[in-house]
């Protein structure tokens, strides 16, 4: 009776070691010092995804290192509308 109250914190303590050191290659997935990626997008090329872009709706996309960047409406202001496939 006592062995069985005895071993039930150790195991769980056992447990909790183990599953730490099984979980640690996954700690910087849940850094948030490394969340987000600061890039500088002057001198890129970007390419107009959506139908149309101008200053009510429309998406640009922008290719860097393998990944993709989706600017969608409001976050630039333009002189003149773009259509589709359009290169910036």
């Amino acid at each position: 009776m006592v062995a069985e109250l005895v071993s039930i914190p150790v195991n769980f303590y056992l447990s909790l070691y183990i599953s730490a050191k099984l979980l640690s290659p996954l700690a910087p997935l849940f850094d948030k010092s490394k969340a987000f990626a600061k890039v500088d997008f002057i001198g890129m090329k970007a390419k107009v995804h959506s139908s149309e872009v101008n200053s009510q709706r429309g998406e640009i996309i922008v290719h860097h290192n393998g990944s993709e960047f989706y600017w969608m409406h409001g976050f630039w202001s333009l002189m003149r509308p773009l259509n589709m496939g359009t290169m910036l």
